[in-house]
């Protein structure tokens, strides 16, 4: 009999201990489960992410300051007349230098003037290529120097005169140049250089004191839509002065060349105030009324202000780490003129400081070449531009960058005309802050 009951008790405690050990399992998996990654950390030190894209923000159309203008990769000429921007015009000024050194154009008798060309290599253009324009060259009567600073709003006025200085001039149309624009100078300009005492040719230092170089423009356009910049490439060897001459020897031709020696400036204007420019009536407040859309202009035209008014709100959350803040800067779909004139490629921002100068951003790239996330770059999928601020938002914060907002402006805006219309913070399609950050 007691076997029996040995053998039942035996059961009996397999079960209890069995029912244990389940028991006990399933509690400490829902426990694991439930609780995965909270009791990592106290309670007070838990990591949380957030999300915003309700950063208030001021944005402004101002006028671009004056460019350094000066040994620019490219040299733009030429005027037109946009619907939205008004009358914009490109001129420049350049050394053109001796190829050779010691010339004498006297060894083989009188020389004779054939002819005396300019070449410029046309790179690319803007706007409506096929209006004729009419070009202008002057021979400058005040030096310029390669060694000194340059800016676009250079007064043009003072290197030349109107009458006395002009030795060429021609009408083109810019669609019908495949690649080299010759423009045929005057002959009285060719028997000049052909009667300049042989010390004037000995080297460029003697030659441009005797020759101060050129100024190269075109005539306005007024008319609505109509004209284009050209971009020329200086620096290329078709681009140059070329004189044709004889003598009893035969005939000759001596180049005239335009290098990386040679002083090459960009001088920009403006005209807003044509009636038919929607930027005339923000003239009136001098662009600083907040508008829901800016204007963006190279050539040193307009660029956008944009600030941060509630910034203090942002100081005011304590122990937070900025993970990515982004700018998204949506361009007006509803803008037509954006079919006939060409978006910026890319677009940049400076942080403006106290007094007034600008700063490189801690994301940029030109700061800090690892920064590839910057971009800036146009998106056509989304009809925007993104450009990431992450530093630059985070010392914002704390303090490092001072309170006075953001330039935005096209990134080749020194030698490209490129415009574009964008949204601004009070826009219904606003451009936005998106900004992801951690509660430590």
């Amino acid at each position: 009999m007691l076997r029996p009951v040995n053998s039942l008790k035996k059961t009996f405690y397999k079960v209890v201990i069995f029912l244990f050990v389940s028991i006990s399992f399933i509690s400490g998996c829902k426990k694991e489960i439930s609780d995965i990654g909270l009791n990592v950390q106290p309670e007070g030190d838990r990591i949380l992410l957030y999300y915003s894209d309700t950063t208030t923000l001021s944005t402004y159309t101002v006028s671009e300051d004056s460019l350094t203008s000066y040994r620019n990769s490219t040299n733009l000429l030429g005027c037109y007349f946009d619907p939205v921007f008004g009358k914009a015009k490109a001129s420049f000024l350049t050394h053109v230098r001796l190829s050779s050194q010691n010339v004498n154009f006297h060894t083989n008798g009188t020389p004779v003037a054939n002819s005396i060309v300019l070449y410029l290599e046309k790179a690319n253009s803007y706007g409506n290529e096929s209006t004729p324009q009419h070009i202008k060259v002057y021979k400058l009567n005040t030096p310029i120097y390669h060694d000194s600073t340059y800016y676009s709003d250079i007064n043009v006025g003072d290197y030349y005169d109107d009458i006395a200085d002009l030795i060429g001039e021609k009408t083109y149309t810019p669609d019908q140049i495949d690649s080299t624009l010759n423009i045929t100078l005057d002959s009285t300009f060719a028997n000049f250089l052909l009667s300049a005492n042989i010390s004037d040719f000995v080297d460029n230092a003697a030659f441009l004191e005797f020759f101060k170089g050129i100024f190269v423009t075109v005539e306005d356009i007024n008319s609505e839509g109509e004209g284009a910049i050209v971009y020329y490439d200086l620096l290329s060897d078709k681009s140059k002065m070329v004189l044709y001459y004889q003598d009893t020897a035969g005939s000759h031709e001596f180049d005239f060349v335009i290098n990386s020696n040679c002083q090459r400036i960009n001088a920009y204007t403006h005209d807003y105030n044509t009636g038919l420019s929607v930027l005339d009536s923000l003239m009136i407040d001098n662009f600083t009324v907040t508008d829901s859309v800016l204007y963006v202009q190279g050539m040193g035209g307009t660029k956008a202000k944009i600030k941060f008014p509630f910034i203090n709100n942002w100081r005011g959350l304590n122990s937070i780490v900025i993970n990515k803040a982004e700018l998204i800067i949506n361009i007006e779909t509803n803008e037509t003129s954006h079919n006939d004139f060409d978006l910026p490629e890319r677009m940049t921002l400076r942080a403006i400081n106290e007094n007034g100068t600008v700063s490189l951003l801690p994301d940029d790239p030109i700061y800090n070449e690892n920064n590839t996330y910057f971009d800036g770059y146009y998106n056509e999928e989304i009809q925007a531009y993104k450009i990431n601020i992450t530093r630059y938002f985070q010392y914002l914060l704390s303090g490092n960058y001072s309170d006075n907002g953001l330039y935005l402006f096209s990134y080749d805006k020194r030698i490209t005309a490129n415009r574009v219309v964008i949204t601004g913070g009070t826009h219904s399609n606003k451009m936005q802050l998106l900004i992801s950050y951690t509660k430590l």
